[in-house]
């Protein structure tokens, strides 16, 4: 009689041994959830103690909750299924390191998880007011970044006047060889070679380089240019005809010629100067 009872007793207990081992199931959803909110607690943590600066943007971390609802209808009496969500855990929190570091540490721009005062810039690694340094992170100003001065364009361009010097040529020959150049500047424009041109014509000529022997017949007010077109190295050069002064003797006919010639070649693109109309400058 008691063999039979303590019988009972002894299969009355290993009943309860095994519902209890069959009730207590290993909760993913939990075990998740708590993850998260240990991890959320150590950042803020680490925020309050002044050890590294956080920012949360809880807003964005409403994801992590259908992981969280998919985890409760996982069935936890099978093998693949806790697989599963042991994998999905692990993806989960390694998405999760990811958005914290990968987005600044690449492109320098604020993540959009944790962290959204990190940067990466020139002078290193920036978070909040911390910077990474080989010794670690240190709350300083960034070292001085050496920039390059930009380059301003030019608003001038330096040019050539040619005028006929008397002291070259002192046999009086009229030759191309006693037209010199004196030194000159022009604004930046759309046509330089017309510029320069006109200002040739003025013939404002520098005591100094009177002094020098630069003599010029210009500037004639009636004698302008009217056109200037290049085309295939050649350069048309069409102006008012003023007789009197855009004929006479050959040796200033000649040294006018080549005064205007000499002052269009210097640009690289002119190979060759006509004049218009064909009766200027004839002896």
């Amino acid at each position: 009689m008691n063999q039979e009872v303590q019988g009972k007793k002894t299969r009355a207990n290993k009943k309860k041994d095994s519902d209890y081992c069959e009730g207590v199931d290993f909760n993913f959803a939990v075990f998740f959830f708590g993850l998260v909110v240990v991890l959320v607690g150590i950042a803020l943590l680490t925020d309050k103690l002044g050890l590294l600066p956080v920012s949360f943007n809880f807003a964005l971390l409403w994801p992590l909750f259908i992981i969280f609802i998919g985890l409760l209808f996982v069935n936890k009496k099978n093998l693949i299924a806790d697989i599963f969500a042991v994998l999905v855990i692990l993806f989960a929190f390694f998405v999760i390191l990811l958005a914290m570091l990968t987005p600044s540490l690449r492109t320098g721009a604020s993540p959009s998880f944790i962290f959204p005062d990190v940067s990466v810039d020139n002078s290193g690694i920036k978070i909040g007011d911390y910077y990474l340094a080989d010794s670690g992170f240190s709350k300083q100003s960034p070292p001085a970044v050496q920039t390059e001065t930009p380059v301003e364009a030019p608003k001038a361009i330096p040019v050539d006047l040619f005028y006929y010097n008397k002291e070259a040529d002192p046999n009086g020959e009229c030759g191309s060889a006693a037209v010199l150049p004196v030194s000159r500047a022009i604004p930046v424009v759309a046509d330089p070679i017309a510029e320069t041109i006109n200002l040739l014509l003025k013939g404002d000529i520098s005591p100094d380089e009177k002094n020098r022997g630069f003599v010029s017949e210009f500037p004639n007010a009636d004698f302008e240019l009217i056109s200037s077109v290049l085309k295939n190295g050649n350069l048309t050069l069409e102006f008012s005809e003023v007789p009197g002064f855009t004929d006479g003797g050959s040796c200033r006919m000649s040294i006018l010629m080549a005064e205007i010639t000499k002052t269009a070649e210097q640009f690289s693109e002119v190979k060759k100067v006509i004049f218009e109309p064909e009766t200027l400058f004839q002896p």
